[in-house]
């Protein structure tokens, strides 16, 4: 979930209905079901602070599936990377325990969400290595199982936007081969895989070879997960403009089901605004962007509180 989530970055300005971004699946067979899941930033998830969790519920009846922004894959282990709950999740046990009897109840799956932040070309290295690569499986299997999720969203995006396109070429096959293995194992345990990757189209809506995200390989994953959600926002970014561009949106959706059985395909649907503010020149200051530990506290304030957003940005 773009930078919203590794960085946990979905720019939550307002309240959406329980996250950041909603998921929804594009076409599933004509007339089939249609599934509605959702993400949530960590700091939603506690009984001081639970919107969240209270907003899954209150819309249980229209979710299939949530998937808290709980974990991180991080430098260490035997693998290189190993899974742990982000360390800005204060009181992580105590308060997703607490979430999951709330979701629980209310009929909810969970598919927790990890993002990559072993850092710069990290991962890359360790899916290189079919040994380290089967280590990182087994703990993210067994971290699946012990807690008793359904099943796991990988948001890795470092390969996207750390990496370097340069590096695509070789990592795009261990990556193929990582969603596969992983597939495999989290099925013998009857759970599900959930892949998030960006869009498989550029801003140009070009689609295809070198084109949007292909390290990726949406087709090379299509068979092994049970749902690819594509980060169909932030179009713009750095500059103003429309976060979710309908044209783009449509082009992207209609060439991944192309790549892929669209009763897999999820439509990212962005639940938040931003705000960009004129510095000098083409320079211009982002609100609206998750604040990390560096940021001052108007910058946090500003996140968190309509109010403070306009005044920030007046």
């Amino acid at each position: 979930m773009r930078k919203v989530f590794t960085k946990t970055r979905v720019a939550l300005v307002a309240l959406a209905i329980m996250s950041t971004a909603l998921v929804m699946p594009a076409a599933h067979a004509e007339g089939g079901p249609k599934i509605i899941s959702g993400w949530m930033p960590y700091w939603m998830t506690s009984p001081a602070k639970p919107a969240g969790i209270t907003n899954a519920v209150a819309n249980a009846d229209v979710l299939k599936d949530v998937s808290p922004f709980w974990f991180s894959a991080v430098s260490g282990g035997a693998a290189g990377v190993t899974v742990k709950f982000n360390p800005n999740f204060g009181g992580a046990e105590a308060n997703s325990a607490w979430s999951v009897a709330q979701l629980r109840a209310a009929g909810l799956a969970i598919l927790p969400s990890i993002a990559d932040g072993s850092g710069k070309a990290k991962m890359a290295t360790i899916l290189a290595d079919p040994a380290r690569r089967t280590v990182h499986i087994s703990d993210i299997v067994n971290l699946v199982t012990s807690r008793g999720y359904d099943g796991i969203d990988l948001d890795y995006e470092q390969f996207a936007f750390a990496d370097g396109r340069a590096s695509w070429t070789a990592t795009q096959p261990n990556w193929t081969a990582f969603v596969n293995e992983l597939a495999a194992a989290l099925h013998a345990q009857g759970k599900l895989l959930s892949v998030t990757i960006p869009s498989p189209c550029d801003t140009a809506n070009k689609c295809g070879g070198t084109n949007g995200y292909w390290v990726y390989n949406l087709p090379g994953i299509a068979a092994a997960a049970d749902r690819i959600r594509v980060m169909t926002y932030d179009f713009h970014y750095n500059s103003p403009g429309a976060i979710a561009p309908i044209g783009w949106v449509t082009t992207s959706m209609q060439y991944a089901a192309t790549q892929a059985p669209a009763n897999k395909l999820v439509v990212g649907i962005p639940a938040y605004g931003r705000s960009w503010t004129k510095k000098t020149g083409n320079s211009f200051q982002l609100s609206g962007v998750c604040p990390s530990s560096g940021s001052s506290g108007s910058a946090k304030t500003a996140y968190n509180s309509l109010t403070a957003m306009a005044s920030a940005t007046a």
